[in-house]
């Protein structure tokens, strides 16, 4: 029915969630189960286990819950994001762009809002590309067992995701700790920032090495990251080139994202 919902969302072009699967186990069958000893399961366990899972990239292996229990779950996170809910969910709102065609905002970020604020912030670079900032999102987001039911939601993260996303780019990214900050001249870590992407030297301040963990497994607790990469986002947005000496707050921050968020519309 080409006035169905599910014909609206289903490009001719590319492959839907339950047409990859069909695909999948029809390949099983053809390379493997053509003896007729072998069920489609059999052939499919077959064909993933000598041919597909060998072949795969390592973020393709990736558990989406390691993250999760090894760096988010913890009493000091939660408290963090609990002081600072307010601030991200204006942050959110205002990274609803509206669709490029036109029409109403969605009601979830979607991956055009995600780059925007990766892209914005300066987040991007040769050690953190947008592949990362793309996987972030997609494993930060809820599983939708059929993207026909809520199509949106499948390709948008919500709030909740969105504060995981927020950590995964936090434990990626190389942040120098406050201490290092401090003994190297660094007013903030925007200031830090700012010159890391710019090239700009700051009189009297000294550059900071990547940190060794930036390149596996950070070994610092995930709240300590988080809590300068909120910090560095908000001071980005906030910041103003033609009056740079604009003091920084929460509360003004939060004030820019209302104005911007009223800006877009609805």
């Amino acid at each position: 029915d080409k006035k169905s919902a599910l014909s609206k969302i289903n490009d001719e072009n590319s492959l839907m969630q339950f047409e990859f699967i069909q695909v999948l186990i029809r390949i099983g069958v053809m390379k493997c189960g053509k003896d007729g000893k072998t069920d489609p399961a059999q052939a499919l366990d077959i064909l993933f286990k000598q041919w597909i899972l060998p072949n795969l990239p390592p973020h393709a292996l990736v558990d989406r819950d390691t993250f999760r229990k090894e760096r988010l779950y913890f009493e000091e996170v939660h408290l963090y994001y609990t002081k600072m809910l307010n601030s991200i969910k204006l942050l959110y709102s205002r990274l609803r762009l509206p669709p490029r065609s036109g029409g109403a905002r969605p009601k979830y970020i979607q991956m055009e809002g995600w780059q925007h604020l990766m892209e914005t912030c300066g987040l991007l670079d040769e050690n953190f590309t947008f592949q990362e900032a793309k996987l972030c999102f997609i494993w930060s987001r809820m599983t939708t067992v059929n993207e026909a039911d809520d199509f949106n939601k499948y390709t948008s993260i919500t709030v909740t995701d969105f504060l995981e996303a927020l950590a995964r780019v936090a434990d990626m990214k190389s942040i120098p700790t406050k201490q290092q900050l401090t003994e190297n001249g660094w007013e903030n870590v925007h200031q830090w920032a700012q010159a890391q992407e710019t090239g700009e030297v700051v009189p009297g301040s000294t550059p900071i090495p990547r940190r060794p963990s930036a390149d596996g497994r950070s070994n610092r607790p995930m709240y300590e990251k988080l809590e300068l990469f909120i910090e560095w986002i908000q001071r980005r947005l906030y910041y103003d080139p033609n009056n740079p000496q604009q003091e920084f707050s929460v509360e003004g921050f939060c004030k820019l994202m209302k104005k911007i968020d009223r800006d877009l519309g609805t």
